[in-house]
């Protein structure tokens, strides 16, 4: 329960630093919508903590405003203080990772809320929610950026 308190708040700061980035570009939710591929109400849900994103809609938000993960979700105030690398696939990303913090698969099952069948189908190509890389990476004690192989 506690830990899922955790990722909630690093949830609404998401949400906090959205709202941030559109007022300072002076941009509406349906302009921020047509740039990244998704329904105005989608991103309004995404401005009122009303869901958790894809991975995918992440790294297109950070590419529109050109800033770290780190720094979208709120657990940075660096905009960005690296140059992005184009990201792999998410499963190969997360394994080179894995092996980089000498820690496996199991180990993660075992100790977070991110459990086998998790890789599995992160293997098959599905994506990962915010809320899984908050945990990985708090688990891990690295960057979003560098869990997807963009630092």
């Amino acid at each position: 329960m506690y830990r899922g308190v955790i990722i909630m708040d690093k949830l609404s700061l998401f949400n906090e630093r959205l709202k941030e980035l559109m007022q300072y570009k002076n941009i509406k939710s349906e302009k921020l919508a047509d740039a990244v591929g998704v329904t105005g109400s989608v991103v309004r849900r995404w401005t009122f903590n009303d869901t958790d994103l894809k991975l995918s809609n992440l790294l297109k938000l950070a590419d529109y405003f050109n800033c770290s993960i780190e720094f979208l979700i709120g657990r940075s105030d660096k905009v960005l203080d690296f140059s992005p690398k184009e990201c792999p696939p998410f499963y190969d990303a997360a394994i080179n990772a894995l092996n980089h913090f000498d820690v496996t698969v199991y180990k993660v099952s075992k100790e977070t809320k991110i459990k086998g069948y998790h890789f599995y189908i992160w293997k098959k190509g599905s994506e990962p929610k915010l809320s899984s890389l908050i945990e990985l990476s708090n688990y891990l004690g690295c960057t979003i950026d560098f869990l997807l192989g963009r630092e």
